[in-house]
């Protein structure tokens, strides 16, 4: 046996023994049986088991009637044992993740039968028994009806039936709070159910946002059990920024309730969008996870996963400030986090550019994370994709088998036209960070800005004239893929390089040695063309 399954037995043998310390002291002297093995010919009884629980929730009254099928004679004796049983999901200690089903038995009761039994003979039992006080999940509880033959160690019979509770409210969820509300006013719908065996006429509801005083609504209707309904609660003006919501339910019919862990529901975090006015750069040093203040959102789809975090004496291109980090090795394939900035006043720019910085680590070459820049001009309803790069086209640098920090040659920028909302007066601007289990994953001096004078891609020839080695910079570059060419007076070819930058300076070489004197036009090209006018470059020879 593995030692994760046994940890399990393990843990579902001490909460049984557990358990049965709250057996009846009547049944202190319950026989053991030594096996299990149940008898696959048609059996010999039938048995009927119902319960009913106690005005005060504290009892159960069992009803259980033993019918013979046929005569029947047993030549030892005959027992009849009824258990409470309830459903726990079990954590294996290895990892809090995983989990195992278990059957958590309590006996209630043993009783001798006769021996002898004429073709259809009865017999009832009806008896009162406290309802364990280390119950963990009541809204799953089987009484258990076990029919043994002792004399063969043969159990005859097994039935089980699930217990029934009179009221059992459900607080199912809540709709109209989005993770983002754009407006100012809020009107949450709660939805709830009658999970019960008797029809709700009446329950009280509580509700309320953030640490504010509680609001009650006695709610008064016909809900039939297993049936849902909505209640719609009145608008609320709330202030921009992170807020909470939970209500509660209670006092189904003005009685009392058996299932208590399901009555509530809460939303840990939602928004009240407060836009970033246009041009800005946010560069995350006076940020932090909890400031409910910082003017955008961070979201997890899975709240029991790794969130983003930020990371001190880490920025991009080696400055020694902060950025926003996530440790893939540590997240689940899948799991997405996602950073969201609303944003006011695009149409107040001129070509209004977007620009960030990253960088990117696998664990091998086999992690495909992506990382995904995503528009919303309708407040969330709707998302269209602009940017995404996954894998190795995202890596920035080789793959590293323990978590890594970047240096400063480890960060790529990326820059590009907001042309799709560029007349646009808001938007919500969404990175997505899905997870493949990578390594690690920086991102840095988010800016949305329309100064294209200040960004305009620039060549400068240095030394110009020169004796044939000359160096180019490329300044305020773009991530894409430039091309260089030297054309002669012919119009022809004599040097070329491809270039794939990755910061916002590039600079290298240019070697003419081999050409004689004279002005040669030099050209930086990207995919859409010609970028401005040829530079003149002299060449002179001594």
């Amino acid at each position: 046996m593995q030692p994760i399954c046994k940890c399990a037995l393990f843990l579902v043998f001490v909460l049984t023994i557990q358990t049965f310390s709250e057996l009846h002291a009547a049944n202190e002297n319950i026989p053991k049986f030594n096996t299990t093995k149940e008898n696959t010919h048609t059996t010999p009884f039938t048995v009927s088991l119902h319960q009913q629980l106690t005005k005060g929730l504290d009892s159960l009254q069992v009803f259980c009637t033993i019918t013979a099928n046929k005569a029947f004679s047993a030549s030892n004796t005959l027992k009849i044992q009824i258990a409470l049983e309830e459903d726990r999901f079990l954590l294996l200690p290895s990892n809090n993740l995983n989990r195992v089903h278990a059957r958590i038995r309590t006996r209630l009761t043993t009783k001798n039968l006769p021996v002898q039994w004429a073709d259809q003979e009865k017999y009832a039992l009806d008896f009162s028994m406290p309802i364990p006080r280390n119950l963990v999940n009541k809204g799953r509880l089987f009484m258990r009806a076990s029919l043994w033959s002792s004399d063969q160690d043969t159990l005859l019979l097994s039935t089980t039936k699930m217990i029934e509770v009179p009221y059992d409210l459900i607080a199912e969820g809540i709709q109209g709070l989005e993770l983002m509300n754009c407006g100012n006013d809020v009107e949450p719908v709660l939805i709830f159910k009658n999970a019960g065996v008797i029809p709700l006429t009446s329950c009280t509801l509580s509700y309320k946002f953030d640490q504010n005083k509680s609001q009650t609504i006695h709610w008064t209707g016909e809900l039939k059990p297993g049936h849902s309904t909505i209640v719609n609660l009145p608008a609320t003006t709330l202030s921009k920024g992170k807020h909470r919501f939970q209500f509660s339910l209670s006092d189904p019919n003005g009685e009392k309730e058996f299932v208590l862990d399901n009555n509530s529901y809460k939303i840990a975090g939602f928004y009240m969008v407060e836009s970033i006015a246009a041009p800005f750069n946010l560069n995350f040093q006076s940020s932090s996870r909890n400031d409910r203040n910082t003017p955008f959102i961070l979201h997890n789809t899975n709240p029991n996963e790794l969130k983003w975090s930020f990371k001190n004496s880490i920025s991009s291109f080696g400055k020694a400030s902060k950025s926003l980090s996530l440790n893939l090795l540590h997240t689940s394939p899948g799991v997405q986090n996602e950073l969201i900035l609303p944003i006011k006043n695009l149409d107040q720019l001129n070509r209004p550019q977007l620009r960030f910085n990253y960088a990117y680590f696998q664990q091998n070459h086999g992690n495909e994370d992506q990382l995904e820049v995503m528009i919303s001009t309708d407040c969330g309803t709707t998302w269209r994709s602009i940017w995404s790069k996954q894998g190795s086209n995202l890596a920035t640098a080789f793959p590293a088998a323990q978590f890594k920090t970047p240096g400063r040659k480890d960060w790529k920028n990326i820059r590009f036209d907001l042309f799709e909302v560029a007349k646009q007066s808001e938007m919500l601007l969404k990175f997505v960070l899905t997870s493949d289990a990578g390594n690690a994953f920086f991102l840095d001096d988010i800016n949305i800005s329309s100064d294209t004078s200040a960004i305009q891609t620039e060549l400068v020839l240095a030394p110009n004239p020169c004796n044939g080695i000359a160096q180019f910079t490329i300044n305020n570059a773009f991530n894409e893929e430039y091309t260089l060419k030297v054309l002669n007076t012919a119009g022809q070819i004599v040097f070329v390089e491809l270039i794939d930058v990755s910061s916002n300076t590039f600079t290298d070489t240019i070697n003419l040695l081999h050409l004689p004197s004279g002005v040669y036009p030099v050209a930086l090209y990207n995919k859409s063309g010609l970028i401005g006018k040829p530079k003149q470059l002299v060449v002179l020879k001594p």
